[in-house]
């Protein structure tokens, strides 16, 4: 008899019983060699940025001090992201991996050209501002690519591990920067200083994963997509 109406020839269905939920690992993304190589390359460059902005910053600010130029350096590190929509749509055309390395390499540029023009003392305002503007330039080329290349290293599984990974890595390397920046200009001196920052990029300019083509089976679709 079923217990629930009464019936002699009824019979209860049985309670279904609810999947099994496998829990998730911690750190999952960093179970990935190329993940995790990624990641720790992105502190590592964040790092070497900020490391340059303070050292940069501060011989600017005892060479000329300009506000006019102080404020010229926000705005040619932000205005380029504005037309971050652009890049996002060459990050979807081509090879994410070249176009990071590209952006890297005018990181490293920039680095080195501050450091020969402290270590000969001919620093002038132009160079500045020519140098402020790659820089930003190069910031809004590498980041949509950035975040495609994450996409794909991790996959749909540990995206969630590898995003909240990597933005806790961008952030040390943020806040650590700045402090290790001012050791280094205090060390070293603002050439040696900045010629640091610049290996930071180099590592993880060297370090990326040897990846394919970007998307190679999507280009031709997102390429007329585009057009259309």
């Amino acid at each position: 008899m079923c217990a629930l109406c009464g019936v002699p020839t009824h019979v209860a269905e049985p309670t279904p019983t609810p999947p099994k939920i496998p829990a998730r690992a911690r750190f999952a993304a960093f179970k990935n060699p190329d993940c995790r190589t990624y990641i720790v390359g992105a502190s590592l460059s964040m790092g070497g940025d900020s490391i340059e902005h303070v050292i940069s910053y501060w011989v600017l600010f005892q060479q000329f001090h300009s506000p006019a130029l102080a404020g010229f350096a926000v705005i040619s590190h932000w205005v380029p992201s504005l037309f971050g929509v652009y890049f996002g749509a060459l990050a979807d055309r081509y090879d994410c991996r070249k176009i990071i390395q590209a952006a890297q390499l005018l990181f490293m540029s920039v680095s080195a050209i501050w450091g020969v023009l402290f270590i000969t003392n001919s620093l002038q305002m132009w160079h500045a501002m020519v140098l402020l503007s790659v820089h930003g330039l190069a910031g809004a080329i590498w980041q949509p690519a950035e975040q495609l290349m994450l996409h794909d290293l991790a996959g749909r599984e540990t995206l969630p591990s590898a995003v909240r990974l990597n933005s806790t890595g961008r952030s040390t390397g943020f806040l650590a920067g700045p402090a290790i920046g001012s050791v280094l200009l205090l060390a070293l001196g603002p050439a040696f200083g900045i010629f640091t920052s610049a290996k930071c990029v180099t590592t993880r300019r060297y370090n990326r994963p040897r990846l394919g083509a970007h998307r190679a089976s999507t280009s031709d679709s997102t390429s007329a997509r585009w057009r259309g």
